[in-house]
C-alpha cells in the first residue's frame, strides 16, 4: 500500500499528540488523517476515462496570425475534480501547463498561441493530470493526440508584375 505524505504526517502528528497528549494536536493529526483518506477513496472514484480534443483555431493559418488551441476534455466519471490541467509539448514552440475550466464532466479551455510563424508544430507528451479539491491527490493521464500538429502556410503576396520595366537603358532590362 503506498501512503502520501498527507497520511504519513497525519500519522506523525497523531502519534505526537498521544505522546504529549496534547488534544488540540490530536484534533489536528486525526483530520490529516481523515483527509488524506477521503482524498485516497476520490482518487479511486475518478479514475474512469478521459478523452481530450484539440481544434487549431485558426484552421488555415498564415504566419504572422495569432493562433491558438482549443482543448476540451470530456470525463466518464460524475466525481468532481478540484482541477483538471493539459500539459504537452507543441515542436519548437515548446512546452505548455493549460488549466482547463468547465463545470461537471467537460472542461474545455484555450492555449493562446500568438504570432506563430509559419511550420509544422507537432503535438507530444500529452497528459492531463486531475486534482482533488484539496490538492493532495492528483492523477496523472497519459494522451495519445493522435496526429494533431498545428499548421501554419506562409504568408503569400500578390505579384502584380513578373518583369520591371526599369532597367539599365530604359527598355533593355528585360
Amino acid at each position: 500500500m503506498r501512503l502520501g505524505g498527507a497520511f504519513l504526517l497525519g500519522l506523525g502528528v497523531t502519534a505526537t499528540a498521544l505522546a504529549f497528549g496534547s488534544r488540540p494536536l490530536g484534533v489536528a493529526g486525526v483530520g490529516l488523517l481523515i483527509a488524506a483518506s477521503a482524498a485516497r477513496i476520490w482518487a479511486g472514484l475518478v479514475r474512469g476515462g478521459v478523452s481530450v480534443a484539440f481544434t487549431a483555431l485558426p484552421a488555415d493559418a498564415v504566419e504572422g496570425d495569432r493562433v491558438r488551441v482549443r482543448v476540451e476534455a470530456r470525463r466518464s466519471s460524475r466525481v468532481p475534480v478540484g482541477s483538471l490541467v493539459a500539459h504537452g509539448r507543441l515542436g519548437r514552440l515548446g512546452p505548455f501547463e493549460l488549466r482547463l475550466r468547465g463545470h461537471g464532466r467537460v472542461a474545455q479551455g484555450d492555449l493562446w498561441l500568438g504570432r506563430v510563424p509559419r511550420g509544422r508544430f507537432v503535438l507530444s507528451d500529452a497528459r492531463i493530470v486531475l486534482g482533488d479539491h484539496l490538492g493532495l491527490e492528483s492523477i496523472s493521464r497519459e494522451l495519445d493526440p493522435g496526429e494533431f500538429s498545428v499548421l501554419v502556410y506562409p504568408r503569400l503576396f500578390d505579384i502584380e508584375t513578373l518583369f520591371s520595366e526599369a532597367g539599365r537603358l530604359g527598355g533593355q532590362g528585360r
